[in-house]
Parts: structure tokens; sequence; C-alpha cells
């Protein structure tokens, strides 16, 4: 098979040993890991607009914007009420949002929130099997929703286009297509290389506020509008929901909340860092990411929210460095890698050598096809066999028994909602056999007539 032998020579094991302890492994200091890493700036025409003063049209379409009927915070207001009240509050809510403009703090008891535990799966009997919410007041999704749709405007034009996740213009496809057109061109001309699935740990929970700060400075931020930043972060306290009632409240020192407008981009802000050090790896040559396609097509991270795929050239110091690049990461940005559910799959390499690079990275292997944001990567979707995921799927949503106590529109609007609901994302990307279309019909067909 292509690619090189895992025992590489001493040089180079010293040098990517160097690099380790130098860079990373010894530091815990965000500077070092970040150091000589170069990152896209706003300009400050987006500056201008992201420390605009609020104006209440802008406050009025985010509070519609909001969903009126999830759950309340702590306040026990919900927007269906503060929609209906609008005219009546409107200017007390432009009072609070022009004292936070000016001063970036809010108010105690404006932000605070319970955590409730969703469970994860239709069971649960451990702790671990449970997701923590958090449930925040209206005050404060008011303005975390304000500031969000200014930073939505602003961050495809300093955020790599390795991230696909909540930017305009990017779908959650396209991560999916480039991945799959690169290990099929790698298999078609027979060249060896690697993908490395990593899985982050809690990794909206563990977020450092420090190094949040420091990221939004590199990449221009305005400093009236990192005050705002911190003083939404800063200001959190949480209480506990236990039987629905609320324990003693607490003062987080990480982590962005889930439920807030504002997490999902600060959280873009930080897996740019991982972005940027990939960058100076491969412009520092201790890395080498793949090429494909008739143009040489470079790849080498893909990101969707905390989704992340690595993808180098078949060899040991390239391991070594990803390695690095993690643990450096980790140790920077708080986000903890668990290489221990973390897979690494090989293209055309030898078993001998991903034995090797899964024992220095310490993760699992996979085989190739795998799954990735939902779809199966590197398999043929000509072969009825890619399709069983969706076809199972069918089969236990349309199971005939359940069609026994629904009347005949019921069992209608069942096999209607499943077959758009469950295929509609494999077939946005791939096309499926005569076969498999025979399948889905002869699965609906046959819990329509019981």
């Amino acid at each position: 098979m292509g690619g090189q032998w895992c025992e590489e020579p001493p040089t180079v094991r010293f040098e990517a040993k160097k690099l380790f302890e130098k860079r990373f492994k010894a530091s815990r200091d965000f500077e070092v890991v970040l150091e000589g890493v170069e990152f896209k700036a706003l300009t400050q025409e987006d500056n201008d607009s992201l420390v605009a003063e609020f104006s209440e049209i802008e406050v009025r379409e985010a509070v519609w914007k909001c969903d009126g009927l999830k759950s309340p915070g702590p306040d026990g207001f919900n927007f269906n009420f503060i929609r209906n009240s609008w005219e009546v509050i409107k200017k007390e809510v432009m009072r609070a949002m022009d004292s936070f403009y000016a001063s970036g703090h809010i108010p105690k008891g404006c932000n605070a929130s319970f955590i409730a535990l969703v469970p994860k799966v239709r069971d649960p009997v451990l702790l671990e099997q449970y997701r923590p919410i958090s449930l925040v007041g209206a005050m404060y999704k008011i303005i975390s929703k304000v500031i969000a749709g200014r930073i939505k405007r602003v961050l495809p034009s300093i955020i790599n286009d390795s991230q696909s996740a909540f930017l305009k213009d990017i779908g959650i496809l396209d991560s999916v297509l480039l991945v799959n057109e690169a290990i099929e061109d790698m298999r078609r001309s027979e060249r060896s290389g690697l993908c490395l699935k990593v899985d982050f740990e809690k990794a909206y929970d563990s977020v450092s506020w420090v190094f949040l700060y420091d990221m939004l400075q590199r990449l221009g931020f305005h400093s009236k509008w990192i005050s705002w930043i911190r003083g939404c972060m800063e200001s959190t306290t949480v209480s506990v929901l236990v039987n629905g009632s609320p324990m003693e409240e607490f003062k987080p020192s990480r982590g962005v909340r889930q439920s807030d407008p504002l997490a999902w981009f600060l959280f873009l802000v930080v897996a740019e860092g991982l972005t940027g050090i990939v960058r100076q790896s491969l412009k520092a040559r201790l890395l080498t990411c793949l090429k494909f396609g008739r143009d040489e097509t470079e790849l080498s991270i893909l990101q969707f929210a905390d989704d992340t795929v690595f993808l180098c050239e078949d060899s040991y110091p390239n391991v070594v460095t990803l390695k690095a690049i993690l643990r450096g990461f980790e140790v920077a940005s708080g986000l903890k890698i668990n290489f221990y559910k973390s897979k690494l799959a090989g293209i055309n390499v030898s078993r001998h050598n991903m034995a090797c690079y899964t024992k220095t990275l310490n993760c699992a292997q996979m085989g190739i096809p795998f799954k990735y944001l939902g779809l199966e990567v590197g398999g043929n979707p000509r072969k009825k066999k890619f399709w069983d995921p969706v076809v199972n799927k069918l089969k236990a949503r349309l199971n005939v028994w359940k069609g026994r106590f629904l009347s005949m529109a019921g069992r209608i609007c069942l096999i209607k909602s499943v077959l758009t609901a469950i295929p509609l994302y494999y077939l946005s990307l791939f096309r499926a056999p005569v076969a498999v279309y025979k399948s889905i019909t002869r699965i609906q067909r046959r819990f329509l007539w019981g």
C-alpha cells in the first residue's frame, strides 16, 4: 500500500517531540499556542455597524424572531407575553437596551438561568444519558438576540471557509461533499491519506472565556463590543432544577449556554483558533494536507460547530503534528479532546501503519465508509447496502402494527411526513437506485394496507 513506513528516522521523531513539548505540552499559555498565527481582521466599517446604537426596529425584530412558546426562564415571562404587551413595555425594554449599550453591564437577575436535564435516549438510566439545557431569562435573550444578529452579518468575512455552521450561504452538506470527494479521489488515484474524526467532550460547556476574549481581539473586534461580550458572559448566574425546584445559585467561570442565541457564533470564533493553528502548521510544513481534483484543491480541516475532521497525507510526522495541534488547542481553549471516542480512518494505508497511528493518537480505528454529520462518507450510493440506514429507519417508523391504531387518513399523513423527513437528507446529496425506491414504496404500501 501507499504511504510511508511508520518507523521514522530518529531525527524526525526528535523534531516532532521538540515541537510538541516546546509549543504546546509544557505551556498553559495560549499566547505560546497561537504564536505567529495570522487571522483575518474586521474592517472599521464592520466595527462601526457592530457598535451602532440599538434602534427600536432592531429590538422589535429580535423579539418577534424568538419562539413565543419556549419555556420561560427565572423571570417567568415568555415571548408571547412580550409581543402581546409590546406597546406597553417597549419603553422599558429600550431603556434597558440603552443602559447596556452605555455600560456593557447587565443588572443582577436579568442574566439568571435554570439548568434542566433533557434525556438523550428514550429510557435513560445514567446521568451521562441526560443533556443539560439552560432556560434563559427574556430580557437577556433580547440583548443577545440583537447582538447575535449583528455579529452574524460580519462573521463570514473573518471565519475560514473550512467552517460551515451558522454562516450565510454555507450549508451542512458542503463539508460532507468535500470529504466524500477527497476520499473518492484518493481511492481512484491509489494514493494514501488519513482522516481523523475528532470528538470534543462537552464542547460548549468547557470554552475558556479568556481564550474567547483573546480571539475576539485577534479578529479585530472593537473594544466596546468585547466589553459587551464580557458583560454577557460574566453576569451569568445559574441554578439547577431538581424535581422542578431551583437549587442554590452559582456563577460559572467557563462555557457558553446552548440556549443563548449568541453562543453559536461565539463558538465559531473559538473554533477559528484551531483553524489558525492548522493553517500555521501547513505554512511551516509541519503538516501535509490532502490535494484532490484537477485543480489540486487543498483540504486539511473541516468544521461544523464541534464536528471536526482532519485530513492529511499518510506519514508519521503528520500524526504527531495533529496530536500536538489538538493538545495545544485543548490547553488554550479549554475544549477537551476525547481521544477515546475520536476515530482515525486510513485510505490505502497498511495495517501496521494504522496500528501505529492509532496508538500514537490513543484513538480507535474506523473503516470506510463512516458517518459524518449524519451521512455515509466514502461509500458507493449506487449500491443498495449504502441505503440500509434509510430503509431500516423507515421500517422502524412505518411498522405494520402501528398502523392498526390509526385511521386511513392518519396512516396517509404519517407516510407523507416520514417520506419527507427521513430520506430527504440522504437524497439531497446522493441519487438512490431504483431498487431502493421500490423498497420504500413497498414499506409504505404494506403500512397503508396493513
